[in-house]
């Protein structure tokens, strides 16, 4: 009784199969290179984000500095107006 791959091999041409065999890239090198390529890519692609993200962080924390320095300032003319109108009152009344 022959077994599956006897009778695979006695009824197929082995030279076109060898030669199959032969010119099939097995190695999944150029698959390997591939993928190491868009990792690369993927690499410098996430650090230019982390760049990206660390200046808009910052900015962000001067923008937020800059708001606060603002509000003091804000918040020290209108003490400033108050008393103004106060001593204005104060002379009005006089």
């Amino acid at each position: 009784m022959l077994r599956f791959r006897d009778k695979y091999f006695d009824s197929h041409d082995l030279d076109g199969i060898a030669r199959k065999y032969m010119n099939a890239d097995l190695s999944a090198s150029k698959k390997t290179e591939d993928l190491q390529k868009d990792l690369e890519a993927s690499k410098a692609e996430i650090e230019r984000l982390r760049v990206d993200l660390a200046l808009a962080h910052s900015g962000r924390r001067m923008l937020e500095e800059e708001l606060a320095s603002q509000a003091r300032t804000l918040t020290e003319l209108r003490e400033e107006m108050r008393r103004i109108a106060k001593d204005l009152k104060s002379l009005k009344e006089t």
